[in-house]
């Protein structure tokens, strides 16, 4: 994907040689667990994006992974999930009620 980019060939091989031995480094869970730390970092681009469009989005962490993977037919080794972003337009006037904690019985002071 480098080789797209306008660069030279002495700047991809800077790059490469910066970034592949921290790569290297990392055993499959943790390429994983980096994979997933960047995937937040573009949602957070995605996020703004969409605010910046009048686009309403919800982040959703708490899924199942392994049920999305297996839909998805991704293949583990390579490939998956690990956030869901829900993009549309709001229904202002269907809000549902929230019903929060007090910040008393939240926060505790030590």
């Amino acid at each position: 994907k480098l080789r797209k980019r306008d660069m030279s060939e002495t700047e991809i091989q800077k790059r490469l040689d910066t970034y592949m031995p921290f790569l290297k480094s990392l055993n499959q869970e943790q390429k994983i667990s980096y994979a997933r730390e960047q995937a937040h970092i573009a949602l957070a681009s995605i996020l703004y994006s969409a605010n910046a469009l009048n686009i309403a989005s919800c982040t959703i962490g708490g899924f199942d992974k392994e049920k999305l993977d297996s839909y998805l037919s991704l293949d583990i080794q390579k490939e998956r999930s690990s956030l869901v972003v829900a993009l549309g337009c709001c229904n202002d006037e269907k809000n549902p009620q929230k019903n929060r904690f007090s910040f008393d019985e939240v926060v505790k002071f030590i």
